[in-house]
């Protein structure tokens, strides 16, 4: 609109100013898709600018790159997102509790109308202390080629769980801790056949030497891991992203057979190196020509020309001289000796060592140079080890205690109960349906059932009395035991004046109301019992004195 408007406030006076009008419009529908092909929105501010853009009939379907930085609130997020339906690079600074999928999540509508997002950029958050973070699972999440995952400093020792499930996954980004234990799902990752990348981010005081050691003992140290410093993160998009920079890095390795921790020489390096002040580019010289901690493979390696990204220890050599290529004049700058040395190197012609002398003069032999004080960047000495003391014969033994915040559920009706080694954070039972719990499969049947036909009585007991016995003793209530029931055979049923005749009309409960009318009449009814009644007198104290007492 503004490139629209400006046409014709140019060519206003002109008579064929509508000709010019119609180019401009013509410009405004071709550039339009161009313009707000990549968009960044930095805060609120921007945010609104952008929805005034689009609600004057602007393009925002044709967005696609959506950078949203961490000053854009939720709400804004939601309808810029509900507007970029079309988006294939998106980048959120904002955490992924956000993005979780979640039924008060204002964002899960709008990012579940994502389909053809491609490439992710969000934050890896949770619960301080917590170990795991589930990644989203939403559709469109499978389908992504390229994931980057930043970390919170509550999530520093966090692991994602789930990488290794998604499928069109190649390039994975993740800043990297020695105390993440994640290898299940990194190498799952790398095993994948497609061309696979990871890239592993370090912070600038981070050296080299711990991270290799930490990858090689893990089983990560591939030819198509790739290990970046943060700090370096402007040169490598100089180089048309970081991803292209470590895909790169990756086919170096494998046309050249390199070594895994060997990074090829770049040339927008040294021209960032040329366009630095002098102050930072000597400490960028300082970062790039570091030598590389293994040897070249070959002579054609440029390796050895010029360092990796990574800064390694400082080594030295057996005999005692340090590996750091010898310094310039002290009028020269560190980085122009750099560069200049390098050049000579790539030409084939070594940088001479001290200027060649004239016939009128005295030939004079190499003489020391130093840099002046501001270019020197003294590494700290490690203190003079002391001759330890020889260990006691008995030392004493040192115990380190672990306490997990381990929890234990109850047993359930089958003798089944779950032990966790920390505390979760859901009941993983929660979301499985009794039909997800079977292990069989029922054919529905078009017949309707019919009745199991079992054997005839008196199966499976011997007589038709023992069946009519055994059948009231396994119905009606459960107070019936075995040895009541042998005691009822023995001495009821198979006594010698046992009559099944004398049983006709039998009515148990009106044979208890007669045995209770006849207690009443006589005391002695039952005296199986050897009980005897007879009165007894009881003295009860009161308050009145009794003289005609006994003194009790």
């Amino acid at each position: 609109m503004e490139v629209q408007r400006e046409i014709f406030l140019m060519f206003r006076d002109r008579r064929d100013v509508h000709r010019y009008a119609h180019v401009a419009k013509k410009m405004h529908v071709w550039l339009e898709p161009y313009v707000y092909r990549v968009v960044r929105l930095r805060g609120d501010n921007s945010v609104r600018k952008f929805l005034a853009v689009v609600a004057e009939g602007s393009q925002a379907l044709s967005t696609k790159k959506l950078v949203l930085c961490r000053a854009v609130s939720i709400s804004n997020v939601v309808q810029v997102l509900t507007l970029c339906r079309n988006v294939e690079d998106l980048a959120m600074q904002h955490s992924l509790r956000y993005i979780a999928r979640h039924s008060i999540n204002p964002l899960l509508q709008p990012m579940s109308n994502l389909l053809r997002i491609k490439t992710m950029y969000t934050e890896l958050a949770t619960v301080a202390g917590e170990e795991h973070v589930i990644l989203p699972d939403f559709v469109w999440f499978t389908r992504l080629s390229h994931l980057h995952l930043s970390i919170s400093w509550p999530s520093l020792d966090a692991v994602p769980e789930g990488i290794s499930t998604l499928a069109n996954l190649t390039h994975l980004s993740m800043f990297w801790t020695t105390s993440r234990s994640c290898t299940t799902e990194l190498v799952r990752f790398l095993e994948k056949d497609s061309t696979v990348v990871l890239i592993v981010w370090v912070n600038e005081w981070a050296m080299e030497s711990p991270i290799q050691r930490d990858l090689r003992l893990r089983g990560l140290q591939d030819s198509q891991v790739v290990i970046f410093r943060s700090c370096l993160m402007d040169e490598y998009m100089a180089a048309g992203g970081f991803w292209k920079y470590a895909e790169s890095v990756v086919k170096w390795r494998v046309d050249n057979k390199a070594c895994p921790s060997h990074h090829p020489q770049r040339a927008h390096l040294q021209e960032r190196l040329q366009a630095e002040p002098p102050v930072k580019k000597a400490r960028l010289a300082n970062v790039y020509s570091q030598p590389s901690r293994h040897p070249p493979e070959s002579q054609d390696d440029p390796a050895h020309r010029l360092h990796s990204p990574l800064i390694p220890d400082s080594e030295v050599e057996p005999s005692g001289q340090s590996t750091s290529p010898p310094t310039k004049s002290h009028k020269e700058p560190l980085s122009q000796s750099v560069l200049q040395s390098g050049s000579q190197e790539e030409l084939g012609n070594p940088p001479p060592s001290h200027p060649i002398a004239s016939s009128s003069q005295q030939p004079l032999g190499p003489r020391t140079r130093r840099l002046p004080g501001r270019y020197r960047d003294v590494q700290p000495e490690p203190p003079i080890s002391l001759d330890l003391p020889p260990p006691p014969t008995n030392p004493i033994k040192h115990v380190l205690l672990v306490v997990y915040d381990s929890l234990r559920t109850q047993f359930n009706r089958f003798g089944i109960a779950r032990e966790y080694r920390h505390r979760p954070s859901h009941d993983p039972d929660s979301f499985v349906s009794p039909a997800d719990l079977s292990t069989t499969v029922r054919i529905p049947s078009s017949q309707p059932d019919e009745p199991v036909q079992g054997l005839p009585p008196p199966w499976p007991w011997k007589n038709m009395s023992i069946w009519h016995l055994m059948s009231w003793v396994f119905t009606g209530t459960r107070e019936k035991s075995l040895l009541e029931v042998n005691k009822l055979v023995r001495d009821v049923l198979q006594a010698p004046n046992f009559s099944v005749e004398e049983l006709e009309g039998f009515d148990a409960r009106t044979e208890s109301i007669h045995m209770d009318q006849q207690a009443s009449v006589t005391s002695n009814f039952i005296s199986s019992d050897k009980w005897r009644q007879t009165p007894v007198d009881i003295l009860v104290p009161t308050r009145e004195e009794s003289r005609t007492g006994n003194g009790q």
